[in-house]
């Protein structure tokens, strides 16, 4: 596999992550050219990266927030597992008109490369479930059953193509980032997480949407892996 075109879509995906809303949105569709034309799939990234220099291990935040919902930590897990990354979720308070307030962050902890495609990633595929949920439902419980149907879906599909690409150096990665993360103070893993209450129709739903997403096509790429 060609390291330039490898390292050159990584630097792309680096730079979807940009506060200019046209720049980030250009360097997504330069990448997911990029892989399209030399017939790279996710699957193929990772495993490229697993042999490249994934550069320090630190953290990066994907949203703040008085909530976080179920389905959106369940989904931020799975792509964290898929790239031999780690969620996190801390707490903290803020104070707005002199009342106290809960907040939640939560993001992905683990090399460079892995966390800004596992960022990049996520964002995608949550703003398309999402999106989803709100065209087939009006009522906002049916759309959050909608959308934990399709990550649980999505949980199950990865969680056997990353046990299809498992390797020692997958194995070696995950143990840096979970050491990154004992070595710093109040990090508290992400884990996947159950709804109170569901639709059990809007689920359903969910989940056969769910089994219809890949990451490839999420990008608006050909069926070219997964």
């Amino acid at each position: 596999m060609n390291e330039k075109i490898i390292a050159r879509i990584n630097k792309l995906m680096a730079l979807t992550q940009s506060s200019n809303e046209n720049e980030s949105a250009k360097a997504a569709e330069m990448a997911l050219k990029l892989m399209e034309e030399n017939g790279i799939s996710t699957k193929d990234l990772n495993i490229a990266n697993l042999e490249a220099d994934l550069g320090p291990v630190d953290r990066e935040t994907l949203n703040e927030s008085t909530y976080i919902s179920a389905w959106e930590k369940n989904l931020a897990h799975t792509i964290a597992q898929y790239f031999n990354c780690v969620t996190y979720i801390q707490n903290s308070y803020s104070y707005k008109n002199w009342k106290k307030r809960k907040m939640y962050a939560m993001g992905f902890v683990g090399h460079e490369s892995n966390r800004i495609t596992a960022m990049t990633m996520y964002e995608w595929l949550r703003k398309a479930i999402n999106r989803e949920a709100r065209q087939k439902f009006t009522q906002y419980a049916n759309q959050m059953s909608f959308c934990l149907g399709a990550a649980n879906a999505i949980g199950q599909k990865y969680a056997e193509v990353k046990k299809d690409e498992s390797n020692e150096a997958g194995l070696v990665i995950y143990d840096e980032v979970q050491n990154w993360i004992n070595n710093h103070m109040n990090m508290k893993e992400g884990k996947a997480s159950r709804a109170l209450s569901v639709s059990s129709a809007a689920y359903n739903a969910g989940k056969v949407a769910g089994g219809n997403y890949s990451l490839n096509r999420q990008f608006g790429l050909k069926a070219i892996g997964c």
